[in-house]
């Protein structure tokens, strides 16, 4: 076998690369075979000769000639002793490779051996030995003799190292009399704390970005300046103005008092140019919205932090309204937002969410199971990993429920009612009155079945109506207007 195509008289290509096992096991492949003029040195004269079949591995490094082809061809291997005594033994294998008999004879005290990668960067060195100052690190590797590649790379570790709190200022009033009032500003803005992880995520991110992808390591934005950048977008929501200069306007009928007086233009339009909610260098792969989990994680979490205090809970798709490009933005027919984010939502009975999952399509390894049924597993492990599911009552509309969900969610004692669509009752629609006659009767006539378990029923209003719940039924019965 070689590498060196110049050594060929003659050329015959693979239909395929051939895989050729070489002496350490590893397969490497050959894309075809020639024949090798060559002249050998024997009895003090150059003989011509030649050789057939000489694969041509481009992955070679140096020529190989393999003694078990040889000995298929009938040639004969002959090895002559060393001062009359044995070296080497070995068989050969079925593979045409020939193994040693040897037993390797481990030492007492091995040598110490330390290698260095050639594309060690100083980086990976500064991270093991505990983020130690980069010059020192690099001086101490090299009086070790193991050189590494120094280059400027920011390292988030040490950012997180030297966050530190900011002191609190002192109060400019302090009473000191008995009787005098302690000065509170009661009529600002609730503090809300649950929301500070967040807004120190979206800090240090938006940092990171900054120095790292932008190389502006001039810039810095703190807590504040974030909590206040996102108070002018929400702004910007009901008072809309032309342009985002226009807040900052000298004229009174488009001034908006509100941004004038937490930052100026000019550092609005450069924080904008920054803001991020996730590491560009750990984004995952096959997740369309990897820029944005993080934050839906942390607002996630912090929303079921103080539990679940309803008992009634929907689950339902919200549409979030986007005109622009992105491969998770879904058209829906006949909905008052088609264009948008849908988002898989778990609610109160009175619209406080308790989880919320952005939907990005087909997934292409997902388990055989119809998306609504996956959606209602996932928002069920949620409520157990909070509290006990015997508390809550499900409600959702036809395009999750079914007859087999509700068994599954009458197993884990979970309540569970909702619209249902004819084929997804189990055969329960076939055996009761057919929509058309059902249509004939007057207002309010309903037909139902119930194996014990789940109960279906559907009924005439100004269409037919269908409904199944694993927990109610049509008793008590009244009249409506």
């Amino acid at each position: 076998m070689t590498r060196n195509k110049e050594y060929f008289a003659d050329f015959v290509t693979f239909a395929q690369p051939v895989n050729v096992e070489v002496g350490n096991g590893d397969a490497v492949p050959a894309y075809g075979r020639s024949t090798v003029n060559f002249k050998v040195f024997i009895k003090r004269k150059w003989i011509l000769n030649r050789m057939e079949d000489v694969y041509y591995v481009p992955k070679l490094g140096f020529n190989l000639f393999s003694i078990g082809k040889a000995a298929e061809k009938g040639f004969n291997f002959t090895a002559f002793r060393k001062n009359g005594r044995v070296k080497l033994s070995g068989i050969r294998s079925l593979n045409g490779i020939y193994k040693l008999h040897v037993r390797v004879c481990i030492p007492e005290k091995p040598a110490y051996v330390h290698l260095n990668a050639v594309d060690a960067l100083l980086q990976l060195w500064h991270e093991r030995l505990c983020h130690q100052n980069k010059r020192h690190v690099q001086q101490v590797l090299n009086n070790h003799g193991i050189k590494v590649y120094a280059q400027e790379e920011f390292c988030t570790g040490c950012v997180y190292g030297k966050h530190h709190r900011e002191s609190f200022h002192s109060r400019k009033y302090r009473p000191r009399a008995p009787g005098k009032l302690i000065h509170a500003d009661l009529r600002g803005p609730m503090h809300v704390t649950s929301l500070d992880e967040m807004i120190d995520h979206i800090t240090f991110q938006s940092n990171l970005y900054a120095h790292r992808e932008c190389n502006n390591r001039a810039f810095t934005v703190s807590p504040q300046e974030i909590r206040q950048f996102i108070g002018v977008i929400l702004l910007s929501g009901y008072n809309c103005q032309p342009e985002a200069k226009h807040y900052w306007s000298t004229q009174p009928d488009i001034r908006a008092q509100g941004a004038i007086s937490c930052m100026s233009h000019n550092r609005f339009m450069e924080i904008k140019n920054y803001p991020h909610l996730a590491d560009n260098q750990k984004l995952v792969k096959g997740d369309k919205m990897s820029k944005v989990t993080p934050l839906y994680k942390l607002l996630n979490s912090s929303l079921v932090k103080h539990g679940m205090f309803h008992e009634k809970l929907s689950i339902d798709e919200s549409i979030v309204l986007y005109f622009g490009r992105h491969a998770a933005k879904m058209f829906l027919k006949g909905k008052p937002i088609r264009f948008g984010y849908k988002v898989w939502m778990l609610c109160g009975n009175d619209g406080y969410p308790y989880h919320m999952t952005i939907y990005q399509g087909k997934e292409i390894h997902a388990p055989k199971v119809q998306l609504s049924t996956r959606v209602i597993r996932s928002m069920v492990d949620i409520i157990q990993e909070t509290s006990n599911t015997t508390r809550y009552t499900l409600y959702f509309d036809n395009f999750f429920n079914s007859y087999d969900l509700l068994v599954m969610l009458s197993e884990l004692k979970m309540r569970a009612i909702g619209t249902i669509r004819p084929y997804r009752s189990n055969g329960a629609d076939a055996v009761m009155l057919p929509d058309k006659d059902l249509m004939k009767q007057k207002r309010g006539a309903f037909d139902f079945r119930s194996d014990g378990n789940i109960y279906i029923a559907k009924w005439h209003d100004n269409s037919i109506v269908r409904i199944a719940s694993s927990f109610m039924t049509h008793s008590p019965l009244r009249n409506t207007q």
